[in-house]
């Protein structure tokens, strides 16, 4: 059976979700400098070996596309999580929490700083719906 050298895994011991702002910038189509423009300004978190949690990015960019043109400001990780809850939908499970709670963890942010976000979110998404 032959394999082409493509088609197998790599092993360089890094997760799927952290990627350079170069390998980041080439998935979402970002250029590189607004993922570096991110990290500094303290939006994206910095793992190991320079590369930054692409999951984290992407729910930072879909809660920005919904907060984008509201009166109410929010928390990063506030953003983060309304992207993730519109990336969830209604059907927002236990496993689904504790699943975004380890990226918060990955990323260098705790349980209470997740609930605080998630309560911020729950409050922007109610005050939303309220004033349609």
């Amino acid at each position: 059976m032959m394999h082409d050298t493509t088609n197998r895994a790599r092993n360089d011991h890094s997760p799927a979700y952290a990627c350079t702002a170069e390998r980041i910038a080439m998935l979402f189509g970002i250029p590189e400098q607004k993922i570096e423009s991110y990290a500094q300004e303290g939006m994206l978190p910095r793992l190991a070996d320079g590369k930054h949690d692409c999951v984290w990015l992407l729910n930072l960019a879909i809660g920005q596309q919904i907060t984008d043109g509201q009166q109410t400001s929010l928390s990063v990780t506030a953003t983060v999580v309304l992207g993730w809850l519109d990336s969830v939908g209604d059907d927002l499970g236990e496993e689904d929490v504790r699943a975004f709670i380890a990226v918060f963890e990955r990323n260098g942010f705790n349980r209470s700083e997740f609930s605080s976000a998630l309560d911020a979110a729950l409050s922007f998404c109610d005050s939303r719906d309220a004033s349609r």
